[in-house]
């Protein structure tokens, strides 16, 4: 009797119906099979969309080199239509790893250029190449017209170099005579001066003893303009020698010249610490010197001067400053501060010749740096400079 049960417990288990949870996986899946196959139908129909839309022509190729699909752009970069091209051979590699240049003919019989990419894909299951090709005409047309450009550019540059440093050398002579060769007539005139205040003794009037003052005082500044000449000529036109410049050790070695040389002034100068610059020594120094200079200059009327050297952070970097109470000036004639020979004050109340700031300005433009300044009218003025 048990045998007999188990028995057809066991058979009735084989001949039931299928179960409703199998049908409802079958179902799930058969479903999920049919959302697949239209999402597959929609992205084909996207790609179809968007490669048909393309400016740029896609051209897919077989694994033997016969065109399977050009776009509409690709028929009007080679000016022929779909039906005259799928079937033919592509005729050019394909298997560029980076983007090669292609000529092309349109349909109205223009040659252009084309820059060609390709990238491995599958069309209508097989192994192809998808190839799209930009039209890059006007971009070369306008390469090419900018390399002409550069080319007429730098030959101008070239010529017009070889020129400036013909007008450089000329001004370099022409300094170098009028520094050298005006001494001697000058001196002979500041001599024949002096002799006949010598020689007429007490027998010449007032009058014209100052008539001759006047004479010297001119030569004398004859003298001081060949000479600030000189100077910046030499100054300007030296070979650079770059090195670690300290300018706190430059402003304070200057600073103790000037009191030395006017120890009557009471002037207070700082000099921040741990000032250094890449620089000509020489050079640097000189541009240091006559800014203290001025700056010593035009505090002369202050009973009690001051004088400030130091850094401050700037856009591109560190900025340099030397800063003073003393007369300052009108902005609105800035435009004449760093002209050779140009003054903004009296001479008599600020001698000199006006070729410091000049100097100043074409050491600073030799290293590639630049100078600048703000002032204000009986409060003082800085000049900032910065050094790449």
């Amino acid at each position: 009797m048990i045998a007999r049960f188990k028995k057809a417990t066991i058979s009735s288990r084989k001949s039931g119906p299928p179960s409703d949870k199998s049908e409802g996986k079958k179902a799930a899946i058969r479903e999920r099979f049919r959302q697949l196959m239209t999402e597959i139908e929609s992205g084909r129909f996207h790609f179809r969309n968007v490669v048909e839309r393309s400016v740029d022509g896609i051209i897919v190729v077989g694994e033997d080199g016969a065109i399977r699909y050009i776009n509409p752009a690709a028929e009007r970069l080679f000016g022929k239509r779909r039906e005259e091209i799928v079937g033919r051979s592509f005729g050019i590699s394909v298997d560029a790893d980076s983007p090669v240049e292609v000529d092309f003919t349109t349909t109205d019989e223009t040659v252009g250029t084309g820059e060609m990419r390709v990238v491995s894909t599958e069309w209508e299951g097989e192994k192809a190449k998808l190839i799209a090709i930009r039209d890059i005409t006007e971009r070369k047309r306008a390469e090419d017209e900018i390399r002409e450009l550069n080319e007429r550019l730098e030959a101008r540059v070239v010529k017009r170099t070889e020129q400036l440093e013909a007008v450089n050398r000329e001004l370099e002579a022409f300094n170098y005579a009028v520094s050298h060769d005006l001494r001697a007539p000058l001196a002979r005139i500041d001599g024949y001066a002096s002799l006949l205040l010598e020689e007429l003794g007490g027998t010449i009037d007032g009058e014209h003893a100052v008539y001759i003052d006047r004479i010297r005082a001119a030569v004398k500044n004859m003298v001081e303009l060949t000479d600030g000449l000189l100077q910046l000529s030499r100054l300007t036109n030296r070979p650079l020698e770059i090195q670690e410049v300290d300018l706190s050790a430059e402003a304070r070695q200057i600073a103790e010249a000037l009191r030395a040389r006017d120890r009557g002034r009471n002037v207070s100068v700082r000099i921040a610490p741990d000032l250094k610059v890449k620089g000509d020594r020489v050079l640097i120094r000189a541009a240091l010197e006559n800014l203290l200079s001025n700056a010593w200059k035009y505090t002369g009327m202050r009973e009690l001067a001051e004088i400030e050297v130091g850094r401050m952070n700037g856009d591109t970097g560190a900025v340099f400053f030397v800063r003073d109470n003393g007369a300052g000036f009108d902005m609105k004639e800035t435009d004449k501060l760093f002209r050779a020979f140009s003054r903004l004050h009296d001479q008599t109340a600020f001698p000199g010749i006006g070729v410091g700031l000049t100097t100043v300005q074409r050491i600073l433009h030799r290293h590639g740096g630049r100078v600048w300044a703000e002032a204000e009218v009986g409060k003082g003025a800085v000049f900032f400079f910065s050094l790449p």
